[in-house]
């Protein structure tokens, strides 16, 4: 959905309200949101290119569609969500979304989804900073996401060595990674979850194209490695809340830094 909020039915008759709210955002949500007015002044700083982002859900080309894999952002106090997104390859073909979650809600709706797409336990990256390291004892050879840790090292394509990429951490790696996969037309969100009630206000696209904004790149400290802009700042631009979905969306990068031979498997 990309028209205006009067064009979104069942945001409108769960909260009569929201166009009211929406009026005290910034000006660029108002454009999005209450307008319909989609395209929007593109900064430099953006992680996320605005065309390239909206060509995820509405480009005919495919993507690479090898494997299944699972990625979580786990909340389990505060504003943020617990969101759960199931992937074919480079396609975000499914996804969950609760509100303020205990940890048996957290473990049995991860395990839902795996067992509904038959997804192997090797295959599931969940967020492990903070409330999401009670995971890790209850599924068992999944992949913990650190987001603080150090950024990965990855093939060269030239030389054939490893080399270490010049990012803060892993989570900042993976958020430029995966901007520039979704730069290249090697990321899609399927239409099914586009759709989604991201909550009683907006689609799960509207919800992405809301949180791209937050995501940016911040200037170089004195050891010249990349950065983005800490989390606070990004819940300001996001009044107050979190980018839950696209935390769940970047940590799909991780898997790609692990040997196709052992990642990635034919469907059946």
């Amino acid at each position: 959905m990309s028209g205006s909020i009067y064009d979104n039915k069942e945001g409108l008759k769960n909260d009569p309200s929201y166009p009211g709210n929406l009026l005290s955002q910034d000006e660029d949500t108002r454009k999005q949101l209450l307008e319909g007015r989609w395209k929007v002044s593109n900064s430099p700083n953006d992680i996320y290119d605005y065309d390239a982002f909206v060509g995820m859900f509405d480009n005919i080309k495919g993507v690479d569609k090898t494997g299944r894999y699972i990625t979580a952002d786990i909340a389990m106090k505060g504003s943020n969500k617990l969101v759960v997104g199931y992937w074919e390859g480079m396609e975000l073909m499914d996804i969950e979304i609760m509100d303020k979650s205990d940890g048996k809600q957290v473990i049995d709706l991860i395990n839902k989804m795996a067992q509904k797409y038959s997804v192997e336990n090797r295959y599931i990256c969940y967020d492990a900073d903070g409330v999401g390291s009670y995971v890790d004892g209850f599924i068992r050879g999944a992949v913990p996401f650190n987001g603080g840790a150090s950024a990965m090292s990855v093939k060269d394509e030239a030389s054939g060595r490893l080399i270490k990429e010049n990012y803060m951490n892993l989570k900042t790696q993976c958020y430029y990674r995966t901007g520039n996969a979704v730069s290249m037309g090697r990321m899609k969100v399927n239409k099914h979850v586009a759709s989604k009630m991201y909550d009683n206000t907006m689609t799960v696209k509207q919800r992405f194209m809301y949180e791209r904004k937050a995501i940016q790149r911040a200037k170089s400290d004195y050891d010249g490695k990349l950065r983005i802009i800490g989390k606070d700042e990004m819940k300001v631009k996001l009044n107050g809340d979190s980018p839950d979905l696209l935390d769940m969306f970047m940590m799909r990068e991780i898997f790609e830094f692990k040997p196709k031979m052992v990642f990635a498997y034919e469907m059946d």
